[in-house]
């Protein structure tokens, strides 16, 4: 069997796998599908440098350049059990660790903020009778936003270099991916936001925002250079200090919503989280993901333009808190997930 040749995304797959040295591939196959809608541009990137010495009234000649780093960001739908997406972005955040919970109640999966992160990808994406493949790639930003009704993520990865003539992913790999479960979308009506001060009481029903959109973004800032010996760039690291970005929009403008402004200008510090709850994975217990933070200002002021229906937007950023806050864990911002996947550490 060869590999697919109609040009059309349904016939093609992409799969990834946990890498051990920059620069060398590994396998796909089983259970390390990517489930993904696009793959950003999956791409050679180098350009042609024409000659410009002198003695040339028109250019002669010139030289393909070197190979430069591959950027692409893989889009998707979230799922309450990610599969091999959920690897991906568990590494973005640094520490993942075995869950915690039961058969058949579900398994409670945390993924906090590590000070740095170390781990790497390979990525492989079918194309009309070829394989690309990327060896070695890191995650460096994640973005959570509703997209009609259901929430799609971003993930944004920069890899060392590129290839189409793979000797590690071939068909063989390719037609071996599966996924762990393509159903058990995050819809955006299975979600509530929730903010209070964040020196107040545990965050509860009454703290809850009526939001219509929401567009979160978590970003390790990292550099891109090539070294020595070796095509591509060198295994990337942080250059500056994570971002961590939320933009809430209120729907229908209230006096409450306005005294954000006050807030704004004393410099007053939140903590929030945003619960999704889906279907039942057995008696009263539910597929949830949990985005918290334990930390949250304004980065300017809320916006409420004059329009036929008044609505508020919160542009905020999320820091590091001096100590857990009341009914919150850790200090950082986080993501939890609970699901049935009992195999262990994210990252393992």
């Amino acid at each position: 069997m060869a590999t697919p040749t109609y040009p059309s995304k349904r016939y093609y797959a992409c799969g990834a796998a946990k890498s051990t040295t920059w620069g060398t591939a590994l396998a796909t196959g089983a259970a390390k599908g990517l489930l993904i809608l696009k793959d950003g541009n999956i791409a050679l990137k180098c350009k042609y440098i024409p000659n410009e010495e002198i003695d040339q009234v028109v250019t002669k000649g010139g030289v393909v350049g070197p190979m430069e780093g591959v950027d692409f960001a893989l889009e998707f739908s979230m799922r309450y059990d990610p599969g091999f997406l959920g690897n991906l972005i568990a590494s973005l955040f640094g520490t993942a660790g075995a869950p915690s919970g039961s058969a058949p109640v579900g398994y409670t999966h945390l993924f906090a903020w590590a000070d740095s992160y170390a781990q790497f990808f390979t990525v492989a994406v079918e194309r009309p009778g070829y394989i690309w493949e990327v060896q070695s790639a890191v995650p460096y930003k994640l973005n959570l936003k509703n997209s009609g009704g259901f929430i799609q993520g971003v993930l944004s990865m920069r890899g060392n270099g590129w290839t189409d003539a793979s000797a590690v992913n071939t068909l063989t790999q390719m037609d071996a991916i599966t996924y762990l479960d393509t159903g058990n979308r995050v819809r955006m009506s299975e979600g509530v936001f929730r903010m209070n001060a964040q020196g107040g009481a545990a965050l509860s029903g009454s703290d809850a925002l009526d939001v219509s959109d929401f567009d979160i973004t978590y970003e390790r800032v990292i550099d891109n250079l090539p070294i020595f010996g070796l095509a591509g760039i060198c295994q990337p690291k942080e250059s500056a200090v994570p971002k961590f970005t939320a933009k809430i929009k209120l729907p229908r403008t209230t006096a409450a919503n306005l005294a954000f402004i006050a807030a704004f200008q004393a410099g007053t510090s939140y903590k929030a989280d945003m619960v999704f709850t889906g279907p039942v994975i057995a008696t009263t217990y539910h597929y949830t993901m949990t985005l918290t933070f334990q930390r949250l200002l304004f980065s300017e002021p809320p916006e409420a333009p004059l329009d036929g229906i008044i609505a508020t937007t919160l542009n905020m950023e999320a820091q590091e808190a001096a100590a857990a806050p009341t009914g919150q864990v850790g200090t950082r911002p986080s993501m939890g997930l609970v699901n049935l996947l009992a195999t262990g550490d994210f990252l393992a």
